[in-house]
């Protein structure tokens, strides 16, 4: 194996922060991409789910080669680019923290990770504890889902837990995460 002056491997790997990519080239802002927004329905799609334009799906042919998607205003005009955005590992993902300041770790990330509380809020609040200061990780939108269901079905809502059914229950989710589980219960019996 090599060795490069900085003491890397060659399969070492270097974090690097979130990386946004934004066309600039053939820019197509202020371009008709869709037809105008129009009856009850249309109105009703456009300000509830989405008002953005992607190429290659509701495409019209305007840009049926690029892979991209735009912010539209109700008359089909492109107002801005919306930016390619993907994680990269800050190298603190999965790492605890608090909730407040991974939270505002997340918002620095511009959608690539969400802070994950640990203790579910339900049973912070319930045993009186902070829920910002409450220990945290910060995941992707996929891993934050999953754990969040695997916790919602080890301890359904509708009944009141004890924070020993609380320890039991994490004990087998967390199980892989034995970080986590150690903030828990330390946050939970302090």
């Amino acid at each position: 194996n090599k060795i490069d002056p900085d003491g890397r491997g060659v399969n070492d790997v270097n974090p690097l922060p979130e990386v946004t990519v934004t066309a600039k080239k053939n820019d197509p802002v202020g371009t008709r991409a869709m037809d105008p927004v129009s009856g009850f329905w249309g109105w009703v799609g456009y300000f509830a789910f989405d008002r953005t334009y992607r190429s290659g799906e509701n495409s019209n042919g305007k840009f049926p080669v690029i892979k991209a998607t735009w912010n539209v205003n109700s008359q089909g005009v492109i107002t801005s680019v919306v930016p390619l955005t993907g994680t990269v590992d800050v190298g603190i993902a999965g790492e605890v923290g608090s909730y407040l300041e991974l939270t505002k770790l997340a918002k620095g990330l511009k959608g690539g990770s969400e802070a994950h509380h640990i203790l579910e809020v339900r049973h912070l609040k319930r045993l009186f504890k902070s829920t910002s200061k409450a220990p945290a990780v910060l995941l992707t939108k996929a891993e934050h889902l999953a754990f969040t269901n695997e916790l919602r079905q080890a301890l359904p809502y509708g009944k009141v837990y004890q924070p020993q059914e609380i320890i039991e229950a994490y004990k087998k989710v967390y199980a892989s995460q034995p970080e986590w589980l150690k903030a828990a219960i330390n946050y939970l019996t302090h």
